[in-house]
Parts: structure tokens; sequence; C-alpha cells
């Protein structure tokens, strides 16, 4: 495949995105493959080495909002199809109303069940982090009273105690923020394994 012929499938293939974002994606890859050829490789190798123009369209596209995938989508439906189609499309949604809405409930109970599964674990490792924190404080508070009612190892105790389970807290709350941080990465590229799927199949 020519640069030519690559760019002009790429534009193409991303026609549906802003005009922006498209000139920006041509020029990039036009760049790219002309610094390929002066290091020595030819057109055909530069081009060949950065994936088929496909995969690069379902890459940019699943990084777009799901909203303004959706939208898009169905504007290029439109596009594609006869009033007579999209009205008999319309009467069939109608009729097969009481078999797909259940279907599309449950669906969307399942994902919100998952959802608010994770976000449990996160708010249940920060509380617990903390609340180690607190009792590590509340600790060596209570040992005032042990030095006070002459009760010194006990107060000794009490602040070494007190102090191992801040330490402890600390290392909780570090833990907590990288897991934080590694579940919302996994949730980031979950939603975009799914956008890539979605727009795989909507334009198979």
């Amino acid at each position: 495949m020519t640069k030519k012929e690559f760019l002009d499938k790429l534009r193409l293939e991303i026609r549906n995105l802003p005009y922006d974002e498209v000139e920006k994606t041509i020029t990039y890859y036009e760049e790219m493959i002309s610094d390929r050829v002066e290091d020595g490789a030819t057109e055909a190798e530069a081009v060949a080495s950065l994936g088929t123009p496909e995969s690069i369209a379902r890459d940019l596209q699943a990084h777009q909002p799901f909203a303004t995938i959706i939208k898009r989508k169905v504007e290029d439906y439109k596009s594609k199809r006869s009033p007579e189609s999209t009205a008999l499309i319309v009467v069939l949604l109608i009729v097969l109303f009481p078999f797909w809405f259940p279907v599309l409930m449950s669906a969307l109970g399942v994902i919100a069940s998952f959802f608010a599964a994770i976000g449990g674990v996160i708010i249940a490792l920060w509380a617990i982090s903390v609340s180690i924190g607190i009792g590590g404080i509340a600790m060596i508070i209570a040992s005032t009273f042990g030095f006070a009612s002459s009760y010194i190892p006990t107060g000794f105790f009490s602040i070494g105690l007190g102090i191992a389970l801040i330490g402890l807290s600390i290392i909780a709350i570090i833990g907590s923020l990288y897991a934080t941080k590694g579940i919302i990465k996994l949730l980031e590229s979950l939603s975009h394994a799914i956008k890539k799927l979605f727009v795989r199949r909507t334009n198979a």
C-alpha cells in the first residue's frame, strides 16, 4: 500500500470524527511515514509498520465518549437506510418492546451492580485504612490515662501500640491509593475495550 492509498483509506475510516481531529491524525501519520522513509525504509515498509487504517480508526474512535460514538453510529445508520426501512425498525422496536426492554434493564442492572461493587471495595479500603489510624491516635490518647493512674507499663504499651497502628494506617493508605489508581485504570481499560468492540461490530 502506498502512502497516498494509506492516508486516503484512513481518512475514509475516520470520517465520522471531528474535522480538526481528522486533519490532525492525517498530518501525524503523514509525517510519521515521511520520517521512516528518511530513516531508510521504503514507503511500503513505512506504511506496513503503522498497522491497517481500520485498526487505527477503531482505536481512535474508541477514545471518543461513548455517547458520541452512539450518536455518530445512529447518524451513519440513518444515512445508509431509507425512510421505509427506518420506519420498519421503529415498528419492530415497539412491537418487541415487552421482550427486549426487560433484557436491557437486566443488563443495565448487572452493569450498575458491578460498578457499585467496585465503588464499595474502594470505600472499604479507605475506611479500614483511616480507621486503623484513628485507632492508633486513640491508643496514644488513652496512654495518658495509664500514666495518670500510675499504670506506667500500660501507658507505654498504649503508646507503642498506637504508633504501630498509625504506621500500619499509613501503609494501608498508600496501598489504598495505589489500589484506587489501579482500579480506575482497569475500568478505563475495560471501557476502552468495550468501545473498541462496539466500534468493530458496528463497522462490520
